[in-house]
């Protein structure tokens, strides 16, 4: 098993890992960076499934920036619903 692309001296803000249940599969991801979250954030670097994503935002919705296979749109609003619980704006 390949370690982490990341390290606690790379990040040094990771949290705990968040957890979603998307069509009927659980999904854990990480965020790389919650210190860059506001109400203002168009970007999100996170860890999940053993490789780094990236979240971007264009107007309301979410998607990720390269589209990996079975992951939609529908997903990423599920991620960042998940996120503003944990982190008001």
């Amino acid at each position: 098993m390949e370690p982490p692309p990341f390290s606690s001296s790379t990040y040094a803000a990771q949290g705990q890992p968040f957890r979603v249940t998307y069509k009927n599969m659980d999904y854990y991801f990480q965020l790389l960076d919650p210190d860059q979250l506001n109400r203002d954030t168009d970007r999100i670097d996170l860890y999940l499934d053993g490789q780094v994503q990236t979240m971007i935002r264009e107007g309301n919705r979410w998607h990720f920036e390269k589209m990996p296979d079975g992951l939609d749109t529908d997903f990423a609003q599920s991620i960042w619903r998940s996120i503003c619980l944990r982190y008001w704006f």
